[in-house]
């Protein structure tokens, strides 16, 4: 595999799905745990149900479908071929999503948040402490990752997890594989600023980030 002209290949990819930036920034800004956990898992599971229709070539759909659990769609997504490093934090999300909702958590756990980290880093692996995020609602909010909140870098996480799981279908299969491997970290860092967020390595330690949605994006 020719990897420098797989990664021109990607210079420019039209992302088909848009985050829902409001209610992640939401769960970003929450005054308590849960209501982060729950919002991140409505953009996850919503995230899932664009994946399934574009991989079945719009023969999924959500209200019409059997499949009623994230966890369930994840694993067609599986089937249908996306790699399991953009699934696994998702499916970590999952489990930790059924302990507030069924076991009476209130609170996310250190050991969560570095299991979910953990995963993201291996399908990005540029997502690190340097990261800085650069929001902008209203009000101007700036910080690097290591100084963020529990709950903020919960959410930061599921940003970047969701975004590079979600533009799966709209790279090419050879693509896909290499972005999951970390080979083309810097594809997903530029998929989640074009959704209105903002993180940047350091060799760019600050990206500008406007309400505006910026659906094309380039590695």
């Amino acid at each position: 595999m020719n990897l420098e002209r797989e990664m021109t290949d990607v210079d420019d990819v039209i992302m088909s799905y848009e985050l829902d930036r409001e209610n992640l920034m939401s769960a970003f800004f929450a005054d308590d745990d849960i209501s982060s956990i729950m919002r991140c898992y409505s953009e996850a599971d919503v995230a899932a149900n664009h994946v399934l229709s574009k991989l079945a070539h719009k023969g999924f759909e959500p209200k019409e479908s059997k499949l009623r659990y994230l966890s369930e769609k994840l694993e067609v997504a599986e089937l249908l071929g996306v790699h399991t490093n953009f699934i696994a934090p998702l499916r970590a999300h999952n489990k930790h999503r059924n302990k507030f909702a069924h076991g009476n958590q209130r609170l996310i756990e250190g050991t969560q948040l570095d299991e979910l980290h953990q995963l993201v880093r291996k399908a990005v692996p540029v997502f690190g402490d340097d990261f800085r995020f650069r929001l902008e609602r209203g009000d101007y909010f700036e910080s690097p990752y290591s100084q963020l909140t529990p709950r903020q870098k919960y959410v930061g996480n599921m940003m970047m997890a969701i975004s590079s799981f979600a533009v799966v279908p709209d790279l090419k299969p050879k693509v896909a594989t290499l972005v999951a491997h970390g080979m083309i970290a810097g594809l997903t860092v530029s998929t989640l600023l074009s959704s209105g967020f903002c993180s940047a390595p350091r060799s760019n330690p600050v990206a500008s980030c406007k309400s505006q949605p910026a659906r094309q994006f380039a590695r």
